[in-house]
Order: structure tokens, then sequence, then C-alpha cells
């Protein structure tokens, strides 16, 4: 699993820290060695989830998140 937090730190100061989002990315298992198929769960002001097909895995996590991301976008 994938876990991105998204926080928001006042002025730098650590001890203000809050969390406004997190995404978990999940291998759900269903693809190959070269394709990945991913369910994620955003949380934060409101739940989505969904369903990322047909990842090439060659692209990595960022491009994943960015998919991700994507994908969310359009709940």
């Amino acid at each position: 699993m994938i876990r991105v937090t998204i926080d928001v730190i006042p002025f730098g100061d650590e001890t203000r820290r809050q969390t406004l989002e997190t995404i978990d990315i999940v291998n759900d298992c269903s693809g190959d060695t070269i394709l990945g198929n991913y369910r994620f769960d955003a949380y934060g002001i409101e739940t989505k989830s969904g369903i990322v097909k047909g990842f090439h895995r060659k692209f990595g996590a960022l491009e994943l998140l960015r998919k991700t991301l994507k994908e969310a976008s359009k709940l």
C-alpha cells in the first residue's frame, strides 16, 4: 500500500500541523508483472474511492499518484 498524506503546517510550526487529505493506493493483485490495477481511497472533506486500471509499472509511484488524483477528481 502507498499512503500519501497532505498536511498544512502554518508558518512552519509542526505543533500546528493539520492533515487535509490522506490517499491510500492499494494493488488489487489482479494485474501482471507489467500492468497493475489499483484501488484507492481518498479521505478528506469527503471520501472518494475508485480504481486505476492498466497502470504500467515502469512509470513508478509518482505517476501512479498522478493518475490516482486524476481519477479522484472525476468523482
